[in-house]
């Protein structure tokens, strides 16, 4: 909770640093090197804890190690992102300079760190965005120059429902002094008959 007078509010954002990537970076590299071995161990006809394999190498065993390598390396770019803090940054806004401060770490390289800067008077509203009702919301900064600018994404362990999205959002904009817009899309499947 914000009190009223205070003058610099900081969200941190954690990124790739979640418990959810962890688990499912281990699983999905460590099923992966599983994949790969039976598919690997049915071209020598070798059996696997004690049960003889009836799977051949080709198709089947191509296509498992194929599938397997795929799960490794999907796998691997979980755990190098999580490794290398992908996402993590915070927000600021300063009532004091009237500015708003966006920070992330990405990627190694040149560009490794995404640092943006704007004065309040550029703040057009802050956009609460989902393109459906099942995924939870994104919330944007949108400018007076129409751009939008990725603030969170609300779909985090943080929050339990979008009671709790909303409040955040609507917070924040009072923080800011600027007008929030709700712009849930929902996305309808029609299935026609033939």
């Amino acid at each position: 909770m914000i009190c009223k007078k205070s003058v610099v509010r900081r969200d941190l954002l954690f990124g790739s640093c979640s418990f959810i990537n962890y688990f499912f970076s281990r699983a999905l590299f460590f099923g992966g090197l599983v994949f790969f071995f039976i598919g690997f161990l049915s071209q020598k006809s070798i059996t696997f804890y004690d049960v003889k394999s009836n799977i051949q190498f080709f198709p089947q065993g191509l296509v498992i190690c194929f599938y397997g390598s795929v799960r490794i390396r999907f796998g691997l770019y979980l755990i190098l992102s999580r490794f290398w803090i992908v996402g993590k940054g915070f927000n600021e806004y300063d009532r004091r300079e009237k500015r708003v401060r966006i920070f992330r770490w990405g990627f190694p390289g040149k560009s490794r760190c995404f640092e943006f800067s704007c004065s309040f008077s550029d703040v057009e509203l802050l956009c609460l965005e989902s393109q459906n009702s099942m995924v939870r919301p994104n919330l944007y900064l949108v400018l007076k120059e129409k751009r939008k600018i990725l603030l969170t994404q609300l779909g985090s362990t943080e929050f339990r429902s979008f009671q709790e999205v909303e409040y955040f959002s609507a917070n924040l904009a009072r923080f800011l002094n600027v007008q929030l817009k709700n712009k849930v899309v929902m996305l309808l499947l029609v299935i026609s008959k033939v």
